[in-house]
């Protein structure tokens, strides 16, 4: 495998400290989000914060709290957590194969979080099931969900095939993503990767 802006933030995934797949992903896109509205001159944006800053599990609290980045409930927070997963698990599929990387990302993203067994089978059953780009744009909610969806297909996977590459492009446009946005999170992540 080549030396994608994925397989770095896949591997810092498990040592982010006291951060969350959950809260590391909203947080990276909260990132993005922000900086790249702040860079297109818009009212209200927060400043960004420095390349690669990644948050403790009560600062991310903090700068995600009150925004549309941060869980409304338990439940909205367990959606979430499926949403991201299946987005994962169908980058992960987008160049026809699921390699031994992205299987420790996704199970490692599993674990992770309390999934109950019909949560656990449903999940086994993205494993098997084709690419469907449209059923993780359907997933999106609002333009931040969106991003965070974008956000997780990217630490899923190694961004080294054509396939890939194509797959992020059309997850991109399914999601509403501005160009700019889209390449702004890929940054992102690369700055934070260690």
């Amino acid at each position: 495998m080549g030396s994608g802006m994925g397989s770095g933030m896949g591997s810092g995934m498990g040592s982010t400290g006291r951060v969350g797949g959950l809260a590391l992903v909203a947080t990276l896109a909260y990132q993005a989000y922000q900086s790249w509205q702040a860079n297109q001159g818009q009212r209200g944006a927060a400043p960004p914060r420095a390349a690669g800053f990644i948050p403790s599990a009560d600062e991310a609290a903090r700068m995600l709290g009150g925004t549309r980045f941060a869980p409304a409930s338990a439940a909205d927070e367990q959606d979430r957590a499926r949403a991201l997963l299946i987005a994962m698990i169908t980058a992960a599929k987008a160049d026809g194969h699921i390699d031994a990387d992205e299987q420790r990302r996704i199970f490692g993203e599993m674990d992770r979080h309390a999934l109950d067994a019909d949560d656990k089978a449903f999940l086994m059953d993205a494993l098997r099931a084709p690419v469907d780009v449209e059923a993780v744009a359907r997933l999106a909610r609002s333009p931040e969900q969106a991003s965070e969806l974008y956000t997780a297909s990217l630490m899923a996977i190694s961004v080294d095939t054509a396939q890939e590459r194509a797959y992020l492009d059309h997850l991109a446009r399914r999601l509403g993503l501005d160009p700019g946005l889209a390449r702004h999170i890929e940054a992102t992540l690369a700055a934070a990767s260690p």
